[in-house]
């Protein structure tokens, strides 16, 4: 799915305002400006992979790795639910 510039810019400007509003809760305020850096990360990425002319190395076969070195002992400490419209990239 590919999200303009622009409505990326306009996500950042409404936690810009929601920070703004949230200034006597920190917590809250902090969870805002995190959503701002990272909204701010992924259009730098983006600009900074079209300026290095990105293209995605093929694996050959010395770098395929099984599944068993690929399992990770990973595992999630909160349940990830994002169906309320909460998420920073609910566009």
């Amino acid at each position: 799915m590919v999200v303009s510039s622009e409505t990326v810019i306009n996500k950042m400007m409404d936690e810009i305002n929601a920070a703004g509003k949230s200034i006597h809760n920190k917590k809250e305020m902090i969870e805002h400006i995190s959503n701002i850096k990272l909204l701010s990360e992924l259009l730098l990425d983006e600009y900074e992979n079209k300026d290095k002319g990105f293209t995605e190395e093929k694996p050959n076969q010395n770098t395929l790795m099984t599944d068993t070195h690929v399992k990770s002992k990973f595992t999630p400490t909160h349940k990830i639910d994002d169906k309320d419209g909460t998420s920073i990239f609910d566009f």
